[in-house]
Formats: structure tokens, C-alpha cells, sequence
């Protein structure tokens, strides 16, 4: 499986979580996580916040990580 550069998917290796925990520490469906870390999706801003309160990965990176 090729590696994801998402700073979302290496934030989620590095801290041995699954896109299942993490979406539910945020409120949201696996399914979400997945889109966000794949490039299908960019985070709202008010879920980019959350994101960023809950991994430290700043929201400007995750906007910019959706292109």
C-alpha cells in the first residue's frame, strides 16, 4: 500500500490511532476521515479547528494538505 503524505494519515500513524477512532474523537463518519486524508474532501473550517485542537496540525496545513 502506497504511503499517504496526508499530515492527517502521518499524524494518525505516528500516534497509532485508525481513522475509526479518530472520527469518532471528532464527531464525524470514518468514512470523512478517509475523504479528508485522500484528497476526495477539505475539512470545513469549523472541522479543520477540531482537527487542529485535537492533533496540533494547524488548520492553514490541513487547507493546504486539500489541494
Amino acid at each position: 500500500m502506497a504511503e499517504n503524505n496526508h499530515p492527517l494519515a502521518k499524524w494518525r500513524e505516528a500516534n497509532n490511532r485508525t481513522q475509526e477512532a479518530l472520527a469518532s474523537d471528532l464527531g464525524v463518519a470514518s468514512l470523512t476521515v478517509w475523504r479528508w486524508e485522500n484528497r476526495k474532501r477539505t475539512p470545513r473550517i469549523r472541522d479543520a479547528k477540531r482537527i487542529s485542537d485535537k492533533t496540533g496540525i494547524s488548520v492553514g496545513d490541513l487547507m493546504e494538505a486539500a489541494q
